[in-house]
């Protein structure tokens, strides 16, 4: 691990200049890595296409239906996914959990999947026509990962008009904190309390000041355009 961020330091120092996915990354790796000067980067969002289902939201809202579609791998937290799922279970809540992930065939914690399987839908993983129509039938995403720098379901789902509730430690928290969204970003390590955070925010929507900076930053045209913006600048420098 010090190798590795002794070249990453080394990458910076030779470096003429640096670009982030958001300004959450930015100072994660200032804090962590190296104090790069912001004169030094700029930040530019991955592109991405606001590509909407033709799918019709339920009218029935009789039950709740919560969606994640993540990695099968420690960062996305699943333990937390099923934290919370066992816990609304426990508590009568009319919550259903659907997952879109691919699970190993092993025996490796064999006993955390069977449980895992048991409280929440498993879904294979899915085309991007199909992932849309998924985002389109959910009433809320939630993305709990230890540490996630730009992960595509953040815009994706609020192109679909389906609000995701993330961890602080989620990339787009920058972009949530700067327009108003601080009820969608919670700690998930206590699933009680993120229970109470998802009964506060069942009934609202995302601020539209969020969706239009995400349409704006993860445009394609606009974001290849400040890559170009970017390499020209560095270009001209003697």
């Amino acid at each position: 691990m010090k190798n590795l961020l002794e070249m990453e330091k080394d990458f910076s120092k030779l470096s003429s200049y640096e670009i982030f996915l958001n300004d959450w990354s930015r100072k994660v790796y200032q804090k962590e890595v190296f104090p790069i000067n912001n004169s030094r980067s700029e930040i530019i969002s991955l592109p991405i296409a606001a590509v909407k289902s033709s799918y019709k939201k339920r009218t029935d809202k009789k039950k709740y239906y919560i969606g994640v579609v993540a990695r099968w791998d420690r960062i996305k937290n699943h333990q937390a996914v099923l934290a919370l799922a066992k816990l609304a279970g426990k508590k009568g809540l009319p919550w259903v959990f659907y997952s879109v992930t691919s699970i190993p065939l092993t025996n490796l914690r064999k006993h955390f999947k069977e449980d895992y399987r048991r409280y929440i839908h498993v879904k294979n993983p899915k085309n991007r026509q199909d992932l849309n129509q998924f985002y389109k039938k959910m009433d809320l995403m939630i993305l709990p990962s230890h540490f996630d720098v730009s992960p595509h379901v953040v815009p994706e789902a609020l192109f679909n008009n389906t609000p995701t509730l993330i961890s602080p430690n989620v990339g787009w928290a920058s972009d949530y904190q700067l327009t108003g969204a601080n009820d969608w970003v919670v700690d998930f390590e206590d699933p009680a309390k993120v229970i109470e955070r998802i009964i506060k925010i069942k009934s609202k929507t995302l601020p539209k000041k969020l969706l239009r900076m995400l349409r704006k930053n993860s445009n394609p045209q606009y974001s290849l355009k400040k890559f170009l913006a970017v390499f020209k600048k560095i270009s001209l420098k003697p």
